[in-house]
């Protein structure tokens, strides 16, 4: 059996057949959380990750799996032609890895245009085509990133740990949940309404991410929720490609 992994800035996601789990990808002990996570597994035949970490996390990484299950890990690529999704303007050297394979995630599960929403570390908005075109996509920044952005410039403001839309506000944590629910709610909603105008109606509404959650509850549109949205992406690519 073959090894997904999504391993973005906060969380390293892996898939092994009807296995999976997560764990934190920022931790100063890589192995350790490796060795916890995987020391019971069968070894794979193969090893197929999407990253945006470190060069360095990457190298840390990949000497685990070679030297734990002598199998060299493939850190899959963006490729300007996959699966059925095509760019033609923009610069995939710097798109992530993530956001391409959640547009190759989409194209698998719908074949109308789609509007896909990843809200992480940051949130981004991307948008494809009924044919399969990527028009491009706006980054925001993300719930978790904003709340400790505020309360690491602001002394006495606490980082938010929930965010609820609470109007009119009457504390400052009632102050600081609402305006960054809304005001980021607010920004996907119109960043979703021009990206809508650029692609054929209708259009599939698609948002994963580990806050997906917060954002659908004070979105005003109707979004499906795929938590797992990039490593469909990731499979579809492998098996694409073997």
């Amino acid at each position: 059996m073959i090894l997904l992994a999504d391993i973005g800035n906060h969380y390293f996601k892996w898939k092994f057949g009807g296995q999976s789990g997560q764990f934190n990808s920022t931790s100063k002990d890589l192995n350790a959380e490796m060795d916890v996570a995987f020391g019971k597994l069968k070894r794979p035949t193969a090893c197929f990750l999407s990253s945006v970490v470190s060069d360095s996390a990457e190298a840390v990484i990949a000497e685990w799996f070679y030297r734990i299950w002598d199998r060299e890990p493939v850190f899959v690529q963006a490729a300007q032609f996959q699966c059925g999704v095509t760019s033609s303007g923009y610069d995939l050297n710097q798109l992530g890895v993530d956001r391409w394979l959640a547009l190759v995630g989409a194209r698998a599960l719908t074949k109308k245009s789609a509007i896909v929403v990843d809200c992480g570390t940051a949130i981004t908005v991307d948008a494809l085509t009924a044919t399969g075109e990527f028009v491009g996509g706006s980054v925001l920044v993300g719930f978790q990133t904003a709340s400790r952005a505020i309360s690491d410039s602001a002394f006495g403001l606490p980082q938010l740990d929930h965010f609820q839309a609470v109007v009119p506000a009457q504390s400052t944590m009632e102050a600081l949940s609402s305006g960054t629910a809304l005001g980021l709610a607010g920004g996907i909603d119109r960043l979703v309404e021009e990206y809508l105008n650029l692609v054929e109606a209708p259009a599939a509404l698609l948002m994963t991410g580990g806050d997906a959650g917060v954002a659908n509850a004070h979105t005003k549109f109707d979004f499906e929720i795929v938590p797992d949205l990039v490593l469909q992406g990731l499979a579809r690519a492998v098996d694409g490609n073997s």
